[in-house]
């Protein structure tokens, strides 16, 4: 292996080290509990348009003490709370600021954790940045022992020695 191409993996593998840090910090900053609220749908709405409604919502049923109308809000961006709001089989809404189209301040917790905001967000944002979390230490540690002058000492250190 040529020193050029050690002194590019080389660049690769610190700025891998910078993106996990991003990352690291965007997780830290970002991914909070999904608010619950509560959705009454229109009278006579079938199970199959309410199902499709809930999709294209971006809201997930929430079943406390078999109690109908929770709802976790999967992308709590404003356009999508107003989507809500204004959806022709949604009949009422609680806990939402119907006005600034935002949750209200009484709404609480689920147990699910997403991203509230940057390039994660919805039901499968935590998968998301699990997997490109993944993917970008993979890449960083593969680079970092390629570029070592001695291969295998970066992972060697990295896994241990074994005794």
């Amino acid at each position: 292996m040529t020193l050029e191409t050690r002194h590019l993996l080389r660049r690769i593998a610190v700025a891998g080290h910078c993106l996990l840090i991003v990352l690291c910090t965007g997780w830290a900053l970002f991914e909070s509990p999904a608010p619950i609220i509560n959705i009454r749908w229109q009278e006579g709405l079938s199970e199959e348009a309410r199902r499709q409604a809930e999709r294209d919502l971006y809201v997930n049923e929430y079943l406390e003490n078999e109690n109908e109308g929770h709802y976790e809000v999967l992308s709590p961006r404003r356009r999508h709370i107003a989507a809500i709001v204004a959806h022709p089989d949604v009949a009422d809404t609680f806990r939402i600021d119907r006005a600034r189209a935002t949750i209200s301040e009484d709404s609480y917790p689920s147990s699910r954790r997403l991203w509230w905001a940057g390039p994660f967000m919805g039901a499968n944002s935590t998968v998301q940045f699990r997997v490109v979390a993944a993917l970008v230490a993979l890449i960083t540690l593969l680079c970092a022992s390629l570029s070592n002058p001695h291969p295998g000492t970066v992972l060697r250190r990295f896994v241990g020695s074994g005794r």
